[in-house]
């Protein structure tokens, strides 16, 4: 079983007896040229919950709006040209397990909520 928790100034226990998931949502608003690029943020954050005691943390980013409104068949063109975009392939920054299949076509799993539904099934 695991707990999905949200950083917003809170107290996480980290000899909690629970596996913990971060989440790091709104990834798709980072540029790939820009210096806060997604795998300057997923490495700082990974960097900063070690550093801290967490153990191997499990990161996962997603992009909530992209995914709902992909899953609600909305604005289905405005996100392709973002999640057809390789760096936008959010799943990759997660460095946890995946399918080896080839993804890259399916815009709900570029938005890694797919990811992340699999790994609470686990």
């Amino acid at each position: 079983m695991f707990f999905v928790v949200i950083l917003d100034g809170c107290e996480i226990k980290k000899d909690s007896p629970k596996r913990i998931i971060f989440v790091i949502n709104q990834l798709d608003n980072y540029k790939e040229d820009d210096d806060g690029d997604i795998n300057t943020i997923i490495g700082d954050f990974r960097t900063f919950l070690t550093n801290i005691g967490f153990i191997n943390p499990i990161i996962v980013p997603i992009c909530a709006q992209a995914a709902l409104d992909i899953q609600l068949n909305k604005n289905i063109d405005g996100w392709t040209s973002r999640f057809n975009n390789p760096y936008y392939h959010l799943p990759k920054y997660a460095k946890v397990p995946q399918r080896s299949t080839d993804e890259s076509a399916d815009l709900l799993y570029n938005t890694g909520i797919k990811l992340l539904r699999t790994i609470l099934k686990k």
